[in-house]
């Protein structure tokens, strides 16, 4: 059993099968946390674990539901975009692969000035990308971060720094310890019970935004027949 830390929450899944449906799948878990300094006692809150692929199309629309959600929900909500990846893809020269572990590396260092400052950095440079069809360079990077109002500085010094390396890295490690296999996968917590998360993949807006409700809520959530909700 491993421990991996991340922003102060301590995570540790022991799983075992208890039902299987189709793509539903229950699982009971054990889960080792300590709260964070924002989850503090008597403040109800959801973490929110988006694991994307910067060169996804797709899961651009998948950060835009999952912070639509949060602004829509009453109580206090956690988001970390994950960018996940083969590594191993990487050091064999793999185009797309390449294009993945630089933008990650850009996104890791600007969230070192602001997770919400690292998450538009991240959505603007997408879109630029893969929506306008820029060449990505790193002209396009910096006056991206400068939009962002990034220190361009620090951000030059961070995206080159051992500490980014390792953070990139712990990523990986935490999509492995969640059992998540593909980008635009969702893992949700809710730090009012603790006991169990929630894997959900394929992001659709009205369909999280009821199940986040239904936890702000204190209702268990439901799975209807074939969906891709997975509760850990």
């Amino acid at each position: 059993m491993s421990l991996l830390i991340i922003s102060h929450l301590f995570l540790c899944f022991t799983n075992k099968l208890i039902e299987n449906q189709e793509k539903f799948v229950i699982l009971e878990s054990t889960l080792i946390y300590k709260k964070s300094l924002s989850s503090r006692k008597g403040l109800i809150m959801l973490e929110m674990y988006l694991f994307v692929n910067p060169t996804c199309t797709k899961c651009i629309s998948a950060e835009k539901d999952v912070t639509k959600v949060a602004t829509a929900l009453q109580q206090k909500v956690r988001i970390k975009f994950i960018p996940v990846f083969e590594l191993s893809t990487v050091s064999e020269g793999l185009t797309g692969n390449l294009d993945a572990y630089h933008l990650t590396l850009d996104y890791k260092a600007a969230l070192f000035q602001g997770c919400k400052k690292g998450r538009s950095f991240l959505t603007e440079l997408q879109e630029a990308l893969l929506i306008k069809k820029q060449t990505y360079s790193e002209e396009l990077v910096w006056q991206i971060a400068q939009n962002n109002q990034l220190d361009l500085q620090m951000f030059k010094t961070d995206r080159n720094s051992e500490l980014c390396e390792k953070a990139l890295q712990s990523d990986q490690q935490l999509s492995r310890e969640m059992g998540v296999s593909n980008h635009d996968c969702l893992v949700l917590f809710d730090c009012a019970t603790a006991d169990k998360g929630i894997r959900i993949q394929d992001i659709e807006y009205s369909k999280l935004f009821e199940l986040c409700s239904r936890l702000e809520t204190n209702k268990k959530p439901q799975a209807p027949a074939n969906s891709h909700l997975h509760i850990l």
